[in-house]
């Protein structure tokens, strides 16, 4: 078991160094077929930048400046031009792409950049038909609110007539002084006593009898 796994990761390794080995060497290529093509090395850079893309190479650089090269050379880049955009499309490169044509002007660039436009609607088209063909999300089914409803059972049932309960209106209590310390006082048709008001007249005084005035 422990055999088998090392050669496993022995082989990982090996085939994880080989493919980065092409991938540099690869870049260098595509360095130094560049370098021809501004050298006005067209043949060269031709030669390289094919050896480049032979060796596994996605770069969009590499299609692009081949055609540029056979442009040069008397005409046929519009398939790497082409190749080349389509890669770029799909986010095989970044701005990168810009900066590197940079120098290139004139006719050739008009066709290249034609191509890389196309290239560009294109996969802006795709993009849209797979959207439209995705399927919609569904969302997922809502549980039964009642397995966990801690009221379950105390509203209205389904086809009960929910009613108000019954309400009565208090009537005021009877207005008695014995039961109503804050009510008025009853009312009776026994005269008040003047003796016993002290805001009533005063008495008559009572007549003595003559006999008994000395000053009489």
């Amino acid at each position: 078991m422990t055999r088998n796994l090392f050669l496993a990761f022995a082989l990982l390794v090996t085939v994880s160094s080989s493919a980065w080995a092409q991938l540099v060497a690869s870049s260098e290529l595509y360095g130094e077929g560049v370098h021809k093509f501004f050298a006005r090395d067209y043949q060269g850079a031709d030669q390289l930048l094919t050896e480049a893309i032979d060796s596994g190479s996605k770069d969009p650089r590499a299609y692009y400046f081949r055609g540029l090269s056979r442009e040069m050379i008397g005409g046929g880049g519009e398939v790497d031009f082409e190749e080349g955009a389509r890669l770029e499309a799909s986010g095989r490169s970044g701005p990168i792409v810009g900066y590197s044509l940079v120098r290139v002007q004139g006719h050739v660039r008009v066709k290249l950049e034609k191509a890389r436009r196309t290239a560009r609607v294109l996969a802006a088209q795709q993009q849209a038909l797979n959207q439209q063909a995705a399927p919609p999300a569904t969302l997922p089914p809502v549980a039964n609110p009642g397995a966990t409803d801690p009221f379950k059972g105390e509203g209205v049932r389904s086809g009960e007539v929910q009613t108000m309960p019954e309400t009565t209106t208090p009537t005021a209590p009877a207005n008695d002084a014995t039961t109503n310390p804050f009510g008025d006082e009853p009312k009776t048709d026994a005269p008040k006593d003047d003796a016993t008001d002290p805001f009533g007249a005063p008495a008559a005084p009572a007549t003595e009898p003559a006999g008994d005035d000395p000053f009489k």
